[in-house]
């Protein structure tokens, strides 16, 4: 096939995938007459896409929740912080603190909605005021509390949720520490 009967091709398939106003993968995929042994996994990615704007929208409608328990942990210092870590919290640090576990939660709630992998945070948000070890174990709180079926999730994306939390929040601070 040329380049040319390829790219007509693949213009081809675009339009009737638009023409057909279908967000359904395996609708879709009949569309463009993918092979049925995808089927399986046409689902489970449509499942996993499914989950990740279920979890976006809870993230979305709980954040502040969220950040008044990050609040909370903190001021009520209610966190095992080793003792080499260990500093007397100011309320301007409080205040500061959970205006970055805002960002941190928006910045994933943003990317989770599409299912796609975040661009690293960039240094300049990254600003700690405290330990890196107070952010960890804020946030492993909320991943291991609140994100749960518990909560109104559906297991898929409680599992998504806490992926994202695990290896874009949590192991992207640990980089910082």
């Amino acid at each position: 096939m040329s380049d040319e009967e390829f790219i007509q091709e693949a213009q081809d398939l675009i339009k009737r995938v638009v023409e057909a106003e279908t967000t359904n993968f395996l609708e879709i995929a009949e569309i463009a007459d993918i092979n049925p042994e995808y089927r399986h996994e046409i689902e489970g990615i449509e499942q996993s896409y499914i989950a990740c704007k279920q979890a976006s929208e809870w993230l979305s409608n709980h954040r502040t929740e969220l950040v008044a328990e990050a609040r909370r942990l903190i001021g009520d210092n209610q966190l095992e912080i080793e003792d080499f870590n260990k500093v007397e919290v100011s309320l301007e640090q409080v205040e500061k603190f959970c205006k970055s576990i805002n960002i941190y939660l928006l910045w994933i709630e943003n990317y989770i909605t599409d299912g796609v992998v975040p661009t690293p945070l960039p240094k300049e948000i990254m600003t700690l005021v405290l330990p890196t070890e107070y952010y960890l174990k804020v946030l492993e709180a909320i991943k291991d509390h609140n994100i749960s079926t518990e909560n109104g999730l559906s297991s898929q994306a409680v599992y998504e949720l806490r992926g994202y939390f695990k290896r874009f929040l949590i192991q992207g601070l640990k980089k910082y520490s």
